[in-house]
């Protein structure tokens, strides 16, 4: 069970790293890869200097994506989220997620709390209870003129490396969860192996790739540097 529980970190870890994809070829041995997340956004990106990635039509005779190039690290701003949702719901998207690594979602949360922040009074949709009165730290709804997004903070999320100074940057994801799915040619599953003397052998093994159905309804922030403080612009 355990080993079933890290293979499916794994798959979900591949399916937001910055991979390209590449077809099989069965006649040469090749191994498919499936397209990361940051591959397939075009539409509605920004980053600090690099290079796109992309859909490639062209790719040897087959259906890829390519991997972007990673820019400068940068600090997050307010004005980033908001310029992407606002882009997201100008091609037809509707977002409702902000996904990225703990220590981002933790920094913008943090930032909705200071004054620089260009939002209303923090409302807490509580209701009564008669439990114990909580101390509520955390801002994890961040409501915007064109969608209310649940900030999500993913463990299995990569940092990687900036392109300047070598240092640890990760990105943003701005999701319509409708338009995006995991799909599997060959489910979970173990096999029994040969043994191998008293020793009785399994393999756990999965077919899945990424399936991004609209990539406009997507929006990627790259190169954002975890230890930097959000801010408004």
């Amino acid at each position: 069970m355990r080993r079933q529980q890290e293979l499916r970190r794994d798959v979900e870890a591949m399916a937001l790293n910055n991979q390209a994809s590449l077809a099989d070829d069965n006649e040469n041995d090749v191994v498919g890869k499936a397209g990361g997340l940051p591959t397939w956004l075009t539409t509605t990106y920004s980053d600090g200097g690099g290079t796109i990635g992309g859909f490639d039509k062209a790719g040897g005779g087959t259906t890829v994506t390519t991997a972007r190039v990673p820019g400068a690290g940068r600090a997050l701003s307010e004005v980033m989220i908001r310029d992407a949702v606002e882009s997201i719901y100008e091609e037809g998207g509707d977002p409702t997620k902000m996904m990225s690594i703990p220590g981002i979602i933790r920094k913008f949360s943090e930032y909705l709390f200071t004054s620089s922040a260009r939002v209303g009074t923090i409302m807490s949709d509580q209701g009564k209870s008669k439990e114990k009165a909580a101390a509520l730290g955390s801002v994890n709804v961040f409501v915007t003129d064109f969608g209310t997004l649940l900030m999500v903070p993913n463990r299995l999320q990569q940092k990687y490396k900036d392109v300047s100074t070598s240092l640890d940057v990760a990105d943003v994801f701005i999701l319509d969860p409708e338009y995006i799915s995991l799909c599997y040619l060959q489910g979970y599953r173990t096999d029994e192996l040969a043994k191998l003397g008293q020793k009785e052998r399994r393999q756990m093994l999965v077919d899945w790739t990424l399936i991004v159905n609209t990539e406009k309804a997507h929006g990627l922030i790259a190169d954002i540097d975890p230890t930097l403080a959000v801010v408004a612009s």
